[in-house]
C-alpha cells in the first residue's frame, strides 16, 4: 500500500500516518498529545509495537521506539520491551512540508515505512517493523530512522554510509551516535531475547546493518549501474547479528518490501516496474548535490514496493 499528502506539521505527519496504519491493518493504541503539546503516536499490528514520539523539548525531532506492549500510563520510552534508545528523526524544519509517503502492506510484514519530503527533493525517514525472517526466528522488531546534523549538507558521511564521524547516521546503516541509533532490532538468538544494536552495545548484542561500510550490500551498490545495460538492481536489506559466542555473527532476515539502489541514473520518485511490483525510489536525504561531502554520495537510495 501507499499513501501520499502534504503534512502541516510533524503532528500531522503522525496523525496521517495513523490514519494510513489503520488502512493497512494496524491498531492505533494511542493518537494524540501525552503531555503538554508533545504528540504520541502508538500503533501495533500482532505483536509489533511501535511508538512514535515528538517530545516537548525538541519539536523538531520524531522518536521512533519499538515495544512488545502498550501500556497508556508509561512513557514511549518506557514501554514493554522499548529498547535502551530510539531510532530518531532529526532535524525536520518548521512545516508545512512538501509530502509524506507512507508505505506498508496487508499481507506481508507488518511494517510501517514513512517518508517526510521536507522540501522539495529532500527526504528525511522513519522506518518501523518487523524483518522478513529466516532459520525460524520470529517477532524481529525493527526500528530505524535518518539522523542528520545539517541538512544544508555542511556534514556528510565518513566511510560511505557510516555517519559516525559527524554523530549522522541513515536507516540500516547501523550506527549510533551517543544519543541514538540507526537500527533497532529485537531478537531471540541462542535463547538470548535482547535489542540488538550497532557495535558500541557489549558483546555479544551487537548488529550489522545492512548499509554498512565493507558489507555485501556496499559492495554491491558500488558495482552498480550495470556497465552493460546502464540499469541497477534493487539489492535486499539483510540484517546480521551476533551470536551468543560473541564475534560470530548470523543472518538473520531482510527487511519487507524494501530495497538498497543506486539511483545515479533515476530522479527522486521515480517509479521502476517489474514483473507486476512497482518500486518507488527515494533518495536517503537528496538526490541534488547541495554542499558538503553529502555531493559525492547522493546517490544512495532506497526502493519501496508500491504495491503490496
Amino acid at each position: 500500500m501507499y499513501a501520499t499528502g502534504a503534512p502541516t506539521s510533524l503532528a500531522d505527519f503522525l496523525n496521517s500516518l495513523a490514519t494510513f496504519a489503520t488502512s493497512a491493518g494496524w491498531t492505533v493504541d494511542h493518537n494524540g498529545v501525552r503531555s503538554g503539546s508533545d504528540y504520541w503516536l502508538a500503533v501495533h499490528n500482532g505483536a509489533c509495537y511501535l511508538d512514535y514520539y515528538v517530545p516537548v523539548s525538541s519539536t523538531t525531532d520524531i522518536q521512533l521506539w519499538g515495544a512488545t506492549g502498550y501500556s497508556s500510563g508509561s512513557a514511549p520510552s518506557a514501554q514493554a520491551g522499548a529498547p535502551p534508545a530510539a531510532s530518531i528523526l532529526h532535524p525536520a524544519p518548521a512545516g508545512p512540508f512538501t509530502a509524506y509517503h507512507f508505505f506498508s502492506s496487508n499481507s506481508e510484514g507488518p511494517y510501517l515505512h514513512a517518508i517526510l519530503e521536507y522540501s522539495s527533493g529532500n527526504f528525511l525517514h522513519i522506518h518501523g517493523g518487523c524483518l522478513n525472517p529466516v532459520g525460524g526466528l520470529s517477532n524481529l522488531i525493527y526500528t530505524a530512522a535518518t539522523y542528520w546534523s545539517a541538512l544544508s549538507g555542511s556534514a556528510g558521511f565518513a566511510g560511505g554510509q557510516d555517519g559516525v564521524s559527524w554523530g549522522n547516521y541513515t536507516p540500516f546503516s547501523a550506527e549510533y551516535n551517543g544519543t541514538a541509533s540507526a537500527l533497532n532490532l529485537l531478537a531471540t538468538i541462542d535463547s538470548n531475547t535482547k535489542w540488538f544494536t550497532p557495535v558500541y552495545t557489549a558483546t555479544p548484542y551487537r548488529a550489522i546493518g545492512a548499509a554498512k561500510a565493507g558489507s555485501r550490500n556496499i559492495h554491491a551498490f558500488a558495482r552498480n549501474p550495470n556497465t552493460f545495460n546502464q540499469l541497477a538492481p534493487l539489492i535486499p536489506l539483510s540484517i546480521y547479528c551476533e551470536r551468543h559466542v560473541g564475534n560470530i555473527y548470523a543472518y538473520v532476515g531482510d527487511v519487507w518490501d524494501m530495497r538498497w539502489f543506486n539511483m545515479a541514473n533515476n530522479a527522486a520518485k521515480d517509479e521502476i516496474t517489474i514483473g507486476s511490483d512497482t518500486w518507488k525510489i527515494f533518495p536517503v536525504i537528496s538526490k541534488q548535490a547541495f554542499g558538503g561531502t553529502l555531493a559525492a554520495t547522493n546517490n544512495y537510495a532506497f526502493g519501496f514496493r508500491k504495491n503490496a
